[in-house]
């Protein structure tokens, strides 16, 4: 499967559960939006991860991508400490410029 970048970089680092690796594949206009909560900018996406790295120690698998022309759409099989896990989640992507500008989790 060919991920864009900076998907690769993006996988490894919510893996290894490094906010600064991955916060640092976000442009600064960026937003996130997971679990009904919008976070802008790298440093509250930065937080975002580590929060989430701490409440689910998840573990992404990207399955399939697909590309809609405005959006990357990678299906993720996430397993963590956290009902129902393992879990299919779609991550929904807007790159420009090799940095991720929007995220959406669903």
């Amino acid at each position: 499967m060919h991920l864009p970048e900076p998907l690769p970089d993006y996988f490894r680092a919510a893996n290894e559960g490094n906010a600064e690796e991955g916060a640092a594949c976000f442009a600064e206009e960026a937003v996130v939006r997971d679990e009904d909560e919008e976070y802008r900018g790298p440093a509250a996406i930065r937080g975002w991860i580590e929060e989430t790295t701490a409440k689910y120690s998840p573990r992404v698998v990207p399955q399939y991508v697909a590309d809609d022309g405005k959006s990357t759409i990678v299906t993720v099989l996430v397993a963590g400490i956290f009902p129902g896990s393992p879990i299919e989640l779609e991550y929904c992507f807007e790159i420009r410029r090799g940095r991720i500008v929007r995220l959406e989790i669903r």
